[in-house]
């Protein structure tokens, strides 16, 4: 089964979205990616923030969400991490994202304000629900999806 690993960061009233175009598609995400052979999850999020935000995490991440895409025989592990300063996210240039963007494929953090998500096409959309009830710094304990 392959995993991805997800990090939602929160600064005050704002959340940390990866606006992306493939093709005609577009919608908003969480920034994360696949954890690779030999990789445990933290550290494949670690690895992947640096690389989509050029940020390097300081501090403990929270595991606050688990979501099993059986359909695509995939599972996601949802992290959190709030801050007390936001920081201006940048692709890095030499990561496999940066090298990919065209008229036809971007890939650019924003900030969004945490009332904005319901008017945004975020994917996956269990998640996008899940936060449209609950600010993620409020989740207390893991939900499984």
């Amino acid at each position: 089964m392959k995993k991805r690993e997800v990090v939602i960061f929160a600064y005050k009233d704002e959340l940390l979205l990866v606006k992306r175009k493939k093709g005609d598609l577009n919608y908003y995400c969480f920034p994360g990616g696949t954890v690779e052979e030999n990789e445990n999850i933290k550290k494949a999020a670690l690895r992947e923030i640096e690389e989509e935000l050029n940020y390097c995490i300081q501090g403990s991440l929270k595991e606050i969400i688990y979501l099993n895409k059986k359909d695509i025989n995939e599972e996601s592990f949802y992290f959190y991490k709030d801050l007390n300063d936001a920081f201006e996210p940048k692709l890095k240039h030499n990561s496999p994202e940066f090298k990919k963007i065209s008229d036809n494929y971007l890939f650019e953090p924003v900030w969004i304000n945490y009332s904005s998500i319901k008017n945004l096409n975020i994917f996956p959309i269990p998640i996008k629900n899940l936060l449209l009830k609950i600010h993620p710094r409020e989740i207390k304990e893991k939900i499984i999806l």
